[in-house]
């Protein structure tokens, strides 16, 4: 009985970890999103940032690294974050095994709330032209009772301003959290974090703490 309760717990908890959490816009980024044939969302931001496309690809494409910027606003540092359901901790990346570990807690009072829980993207795809990179593609390989498949794209080309950023997710839920979403819904539990992620971009690029 206390396994089912705990189960039934954090399925719980994962819902309003998907569904509850306020958006913060960026005012600089374009949104676009539309629901597929197939039941999934995408939602795609568009960034342009005023820096030379090189500089951009180097920081993205140095995984190793992801931890030194790309958590500001995410991390529960700051009075907003800190209020945040998920709460991102970490960035581990597996040269070998092409994997980047995102690493998080879910911020719910017991029996809710839980640290150190790993979500998996592998590298599906890289493209690169003249060793600067034009996209790179992950997707979701662990198991989930909230999503059953997540695909992220990184897009970056050359710009008349500097550089033009791409951040696109598709996502398509499990049986248990498909019937509580909708577009809205959707736009909700994910755009606030792309536009954290861009300006985390941009910021890092131009040297602004």
């Amino acid at each position: 009985m206390n396994e089912m309760i705990r189960r039934k717990s954090a399925i719980a908890a994962l819902i309003l970890l998907f569904i509850s959490e306020g958006t913060v816009f960026s005012q600089e980024m374009i949104f676009k999103s539309r629901e597929l044939d197939d039941g999934s969302y995408t939602l795609t931001g568009t960034l342009t940032i005023p820096a030379p496309v090189e500089k951009v690809s180097a920081l993205l494409t140095d995984f190793h690294h992801y931890s030194r910027w790309a958590l500001k606003g995410l991390d529960g540092n700051d009075p907003v974050s800190a209020k945040h359901i998920g709460i991102f901790r970490d960035f581990r990346y597996s040269e070998k095994d092409r994997t980047i570990l995102l690493i998080y807690d879910i911020n719910l009072f017991w029996p809710f709330g839980a640290k150190n829980k790993k979500f998996p993207l592998y590298i599906v795809s890289m493209q690169k032209k003249d060793n600067l990179l034009q996209s790179y593609t992950l997707t979701f390989t662990g198991s989930s009772p909230t999503v059953r498949s997540m695909f992220i794209r990184m897009g970056l080309k050359k710009d008349i301003k500097g550089s033009k950023l791409t951040i696109g997710v598709t996502i398509k839920y499990s049986w248990l959290i498909n019937p509580l979403m909708n577009k809205e819904n959707y736009k909700e539990s994910i755009s606030g974090r792309i536009a954290i992620l861009g300006n985390n971009i941009r910021d890092a690029v131009m040297g602004n703490p």
